[in-house]
């Protein structure tokens, strides 16, 4: 029998210059200014319906523009990360970001503002990748509770977006999404470096389990149904409640409920992690998203099953991240993978879940989301049988 070599060396274990507390807490920081910026322009859509005289619909291009981006971002970073940046990389794609959030508030014309989007999206795709595969790390379950707590940072600031355009909105004034703006470029200053390749021979000492095609495969399609999960129960939950009968005004302020409860859950995680792998928590956090989607199709519990869900849920997309960043050689370019799989199924099942619901009922809502469910907890039962195959192998 060959001697099998450490999956996490000592080196890894330990912090490095990007996975110290104070990095950790400034990527948290990033992290919530890019969910404000993100959960902002959903509501930015009425906003520049109005001021242009277009439709909602037309202007619901926005968020198109913007998942473009992000792709376009993941995929860049996937294929030029390891050769082409360098240390400056996390500078200028910060910088994308506040640009283009400025130009969203200050250009005058229909076209530049959804090139500024795109800017943004192109810098928030590549810097989450980034990001979030180097706080997962090689570092056991210690990867898990770091990309889980930028993560819960990321949902409590999605859940202040709408807020901040509210401010945009009193007396006309941009001034809320400048100051997001504002800080964003602010962070630049204090970020090391996230991309940066690591070097021929750590990877080579490195030699965690190597994903096979088919595990491949399967995180892609993982992701590629979480979005009918976050994003459709976030997009669909004013339109869903409004169909059970809460007023319009009283559905919109609970819409936040889902993004509080989001980042509880991967607030949560760090608590859990010494103890469940990253495999664990997303069986965990699938099998009871599925009971609150039974609170949710009852009317009188639907809010606070909207919560409980985000609370479930929550863990999912970062535990996906740490996992691959395990099982592979190449996480970045792996995650990149799975990552553009979501992003495509961002684009693609929020607006499936909306003609599924347009062709039944508004109130079908937790049926369709609990498909999802059952097909990510199948997925996950697959991937744990290959990584359990494959790990057999290579010790023998």
């Amino acid at each position: 029998m060959s001697h099998k070599p450490d999956a996490y060396p000592a080196r890894d274990r330990h912090s490095s210059g990007i996975l110290n507390a104070p990095n950790v807490v400034r990527y948290m920081i990033l992290f919530a200014l890019l969910g404000i910026l993100q959960a902002s322009l959903g509501p930015m859509i009425r906003v520049v319906a109005v001021e242009h005289g277009i439709s909602a619909a037309t202007a619901g291009w926005l968020l198109s523009a913007f998942f473009v981006g992000s792709l376009c971002g993941t995929l860049f970073c996937a294929v030029a990360g390891e050769r082409r940046i360098g240390h400056l990389s996390v500078a200028p794609l910060t910088g994308m970001v506040a640009a283009g959030a400025l130009g969203l508030v200050f250009l005058p014309s229909w076209p530049t503002q959804l090139g500024a989007v795109a800017v943004t999206g192109f810098g928030f795709g590549a810097l989450t990748l980034m990001i979030n595969t180097e706080m997962a790390g090689r570092t056991e379950n210690g990867g898990l509770a770091r990309v889980n707590l930028i993560n819960a940072a990321f949902a409590l600031g999605a859940a202040a977006g709408p807020t901040v355009v509210a401010m945009t909105l009193q007396g006309s004034s941009p001034w809320g999404l400048v100051v997001v703006a504002i800080v964003v470029l602010a962070t630049v200053r204090r970020h090391t470096d996230t991309c940066a390749a690591r070097s021929e021979s750590e990877t080579r000492s490195q030699q965690p389990v190597v994903v096979v095609p088919r595990q491949l495969h399967l995180f892609c399609l993982l992701l590629f149904l979480y979005p009918a999960l976050e994003t459709g129960l976030s997009s669909w939950e004013t339109t869903y409640l409004s169909a059970v009968g809460y007023e319009d005004s009283s559905a919109s302020m609970l819409n936040s409920l889902f993004w509080v409860g989001l980042a509880a859950g991967r607030f949560a995680v760090p608590a859990v992690a010494a103890r469940w792998s990253p495999a664990r928590s997303i069986q965990v956090a699938l099998a009871m998203s599925l009971g609150s989607l039974v609170l949710i199709g009852v009317p009188a519990l639907a809010p606070i099953g909207f919560l409980i869900a985000g609370v479930c849920i929550g863990p999912i997309n970062p535990s996906a991240l740490a996992w691959i960043a395990q099982v592979t050689v190449r996480p970045r370019r792996t995650s990149a993978l799975a990552v553009a799989s979501a992003m495509f199924g961002n684009a693609a099942l929020p607006t499936a879940l909306g003609y599924a619901m347009a062709a039944t009922s508004e109130r079908t809502l937790p049926v369709f989301v609990a498909v999802a469910v059952v097909g990510d907890l199948a997925i996950t039962l697959g991937l744990i049988r290959v990584h359990s195959r494959t790990s057999s192998f290579q010790e023998q």
